[in-house]
């Protein structure tokens, strides 16, 4: 079992935790511990950065429809790994103490909190480790998915947590579809293929890959205009919720989708 298995392992245990006991006073305190925990796995793992060492390979891979199916953690994903375990340790500790006693007594799902931000952070370690195209979209949809609940966990924001759904599935078509031109043209997708793809396509369908890859990723994004979905998900959201979606989902994750590409 590697490093990245062992911050695997722990983000999903965050996550049972937090179901568990997700409503309980000391709740927040052991998702801090977990978070912290992570924390010294990716430190386990910073000779990425100032070593140059080669990436950490998770042993969870497999082979579907003949295309290997792998994740591995490379200097890039920990980088961003970092950030989203500090972020999630910081809005964890924040709604652990008074913040989160408040927002019970005014009726909020402190358990649907702080499961949905778990949710959030162990699939974002799997989608930082993709090593492959359908590595990376199923990681994506993960993301998306618990995305969507994190953005549920108001009050008042089903509906738009809803819209997003939409738009995100609308991406995901669009992703699957460029995902389709990279096998037609290379065979696999690997990211060794969508590059060779690249090179080899014609004028047309080298377009057609960029606009469904742009359309797919803008969404994630919230380019204009494919923001509709972001201002009332994320205005009326609990505050620890929002920050961490605004900092990280919408900021950290583009920059991981298109690096394979650039």
């Amino acid at each position: 079992m590697t490093d990245y298995d062992l911050l695997l392992t722990a983000s999903l245990g965050a996550v049972l935790f937090m179901l568990m006991a997700g409503n309980r006073a000391f709740a927040g305190w052991v998702g801090v511990a977990f978070y912290a925990l992570m924390g010294g796995f990716l430190a386990e793992m910073s000779p990425l950065v100032y070593a140059h060492a080669a990436p950490v390979v998770s042993s969870m891979g497999f082979s579907m429809g003949g295309q290997a199916v792998a994740w591995q953690l490379d200097a890039v994903g920990w980088y961003f790994a970092v950030i989203a375990v500090g972020a999630a340790l910081a809005v964890t500790w924040f709604s652990a103490g008074v913040w989160g006693r408040d927002y019970q007594a005014k009726g909020g799902n402190l358990r649907l909190l702080n499961v949905s931000l778990a949710m959030n952070v162990s699939t974002m370690m799997l989608f930082l480790g993709s090593a492959d195209m359908l590595s990376l979209f199923i990681s994506w949809e993960l993301v998306s998915w618990s995305s969507f609940l994190l953005m549920a966990s108001g009050r008042h924001t089903v509906k738009y947590a809803l819209r997003y759904v939409i738009y995100a599935m609308a991406g995901a078509m669009a992703v699957m579809g460029a995902m389709a031109l990279v096998w037609n043209a290379a065979g696999n997708l690997s990211f060794a293929g969508l590059q060779s793809a690249v090179t080899h396509m014609g004028t047309a369908p080298l377009w057609t890959l960029v606009l469904l890859l742009f359309f797919g990723f803008g969404i994630k994004m919230a380019v204009l205009p494919f923001h509709l979905w972001q201002a009332n998900a994320y205005a009326f959201l609990p505050g620890p919720a929002s920050a961490f979606l605004g900092a990280i989902s919408s900021r950290a994750l583009p920059l991981i989708e298109w690096a394979p590409i650039i």
